[in-house]
């Protein structure tokens, strides 16, 4: 079609000198993808091919692959058909396969055990290589990059000026990925060679998405010939437990234990009460200056409520209703207490506990 000898380019320059004749885009951008995916092992294509040819031609298949599908609230999907012409659908294949992986895995280990077919064991084998799907991670990156500009060729609206652009920056985001990106961003991008030895970061300083770095962290988990794979709970970690200190400890030492306190809800006071009469009134008949929060009524009332801030050892004391005046409600205080007026004791009167 377009040989310099004897092809239909030739011919038209034959018989129409000064014409210009350029290749289809599309179909060099999937040259460009094709010719890059031999470079990955066959395994990731025979994979596509053999899933797609176990459902093709048996409804049987498929029901009973929706069962699992069901089993890991997967979306019932069908398994798409690698094509060799119609490239724009080789991304979609990837992303289903992946969408799917696990309930496929479910699927052809028990097909292998009850059927053991050389096929089923195949897709097994390369269900559970963690290579294979590194690389189907990878293609479900980068495959969008070339269909998109695919697409873009194929639009049907005037958009000639944004092409040379959008060429651009997708070839720049793919050099970035593998060489310096200093050296990218400073070289005219016709003069950056892509096969430069020198700039080329190292494999953990690449990049291939968030998924493909999320995996490589993981640890590598190889099935047995049956298809499954071992797991093992992780060790328990020895129990950190809290130590208490032994020295001893005064009010004139200056590191002091906190005394443990027991919040105590008090309401139903005059709407005049303040935090500060409370703290007085508690002073008086117990000989102990407490810290007191007024506590904001969510409706409109015609009464007061606190919390006070009481020693855990001395919170029977607090809970007799001999110390309350008539009227009063009190008990241990439970909920939420918001943004609370605080009154604390002065800083000169020493609690007594």
């Amino acid at each position: 079609m377009m040989g310099s000898k004897n092809s239909v380019a030739s011919r038209f320059l034959q018989y129409c000198p000064g014409i210009y004749i350029f290749k289809c885009i599309c179909h060099s951008l999937h040259l460009c993808a094709s010719e890059a995916c031999k470079e990955l092992p066959r395994g990731c294509e025979a994979l596509a091919r053999n899933i797609y040819n176990e459902f093709s031609n048996s409804a049987k298949r498929q029901y009973h692959f929706q069962e699992f599908q069901t089993f890991l609230d997967i979306k019932v999907h069908k398994i798409l058909r690698p094509s060799q012409t119609r490239w724009l659908s080789l991304s979609a294949v990837v992303v289903r396969i992946l969408e799917q992986w696990g309930a496929l895995q479910l699927y052809f280990r028990d097909q292998m055990l009850t059927a053991r077919l050389h096929s089923v064991e195949q897709i097994v084998q390369a269900l559970e290589n963690p290579i294979i799907k590194l690389f189907y991670l990878f293609l479900e990156w980068v495959l969008p990059k070339f269909t998109k500009l695919n697409e873009l060729f194929q639009f049907e609206s005037v958009i000639l000026t944004n092409l040379y652009a959008k060429m651009t920056v997708t070839y720049q985001e793919l050099l970035e990925t593998y060489l310096s990106k200093s050296y990218v961003q400073q070289t005219t991008l016709k003069d950056v060679d892509p096969s430069n030895e020198e700039q080329r970061l190292r494999p953990e300083q690449m990049y291939f998405d968030v998924k493909v770095m999320e995996m490589f962290s993981k640890p590598n988990r190889v099935a047995d010939k049956d298809g499954f794979i071992k797991v093992e709970r992780k060790k328990k970690k020895p129990p950190c437990r809290n130590q208490c200190g032994t020295a001893p400890t005064g009010a004139d030492h200056v590191l002091r234990p906190a005394v443990p306190v027991t919040l105590v809800y008090v309401s139903r006071l005059h709407y005049n009460t303040k935090p500060s009469d409370v703290v007085e009134y508690l002073a008086i008949n117990t000989n102990t200056r407490l810290v007191v929060e007024k506590l904001e009524a969510r409706n409109a009332v015609n009464f007061s409520s606190f919390v006070v801030r009481v020693p855990t050892e001395q919170l029977l004391t607090f809970l007799k209703e001999e110390l309350w005046p008539k009227g009063v409600v009190f008990r241990k205080f439970r909920g939420r207490r918001g943004h609370p007026a605080v009154t604390r004791p002065a800083p000169h009167v020493a609690a007594n506990t």
